[in-house]
């Protein structure tokens, strides 16, 4: 029993970490790209990916978030997946649409008539799919920018090419790993009873780097961080002028 309790705390652990850690790493990018373009941080933006943090419905609204087609879709999916709805319906959601519907951050309910509708999911583990879609959904990854377009956004926005590269770098680690993560699921989901010794190799050297994921999500978020005050300078300089 004790050893399964270590296991279980050890898994919830490694779970909140990545949490946090995806966190401060679209926080960083959000006020370093925010503070580069002289744009305000709105702070229900900045809490957006907080998973201690409980917005509102109206804050709610302050997030990236699925489109109206995703929305419709969802619940289309509820009405086509199940029996029809009538007034007097009290059973829920056919499953595999709550499904649908929790990876875009919304729910599904039945209003007082019966119907069903869609709505914003506003707990916390409901807002990260709702902002990084299937990149968080399949990795347990924060939708970042590529390392070019971040690094094309702050050239832009006259920063010194040190901090660009440093920021590149930094950046290029996370898609390096991205990539990994996706591989490792191809790999995974391949129906082969046996495996090759060079794949089984690959998947190996696979499983090392994307354990390594928390860790460089960090050492991105740390890097934006630790440049911010270079960015508020490079964006007050561009103002004067």
């Amino acid at each position: 029993m004790r050893r399964a309790h270590a296991i279980e705390n050890a898994r919830l652990l490694r779970q909140s970490s990545r949490e946090i850690v995806a966190w401060w790493a679209d926080l960083a990018t959000y006020a370093a790209l925010s503070t580069a373009a002289g744009q305000p941080i709105n702070p229900v933006r900045a809490a957006g990916a907080d998973p201690s943090a409980h917005l509102t419905d109206e804050e709610l609204r302050h997030l990236p978030g699925p489109s109206d087609d995703v929305r419709a879709l969802a619940r289309l999916a509820a009405l086509f997946a199940g029996p029809s709805v009538s007034p007097d319906a009290t059973a829920d959601p056919p499953v595999d649409a709550v499904e649908f519907a929790a990876r875009a951050g919304l729910m599904l309910q039945r209003s007082p008539s019966g119907d069903v509708i869609v709505v914003d999911d506003p707990f916390p583990e409901a807002r990260l799919p709702r902002m990084w879609g299937d990149t968080w959904v399949n990795y347990q990854m924060p939708a970042l920018l590529p390392a070019d377009e971040l690094a094309a956004a702050f050239t832009a926005a006259g920063m010194p090419p040190t901090v660009v590269e440093a920021i590149r770098t930094a950046t290029a680690a996370v898609d390096d790993v991205l990539v990994a993560a996706a591989r490792l699921a191809e790999l995974e989901d391949a129906d082969a009873p046996v495996r090759d010794p060079a794949v089984a190799a690959e998947e190996e050297a696979l499983w090392e780097h994307v354990e390594r994921t928390t860790d460089i999500l960090a050492a991105y978020a740390r890097t934006l961080t630790d440049h911010l005050p270079a960015v508020r300078t490079a964006a007050r300089q561009r103002a004067q002028r």
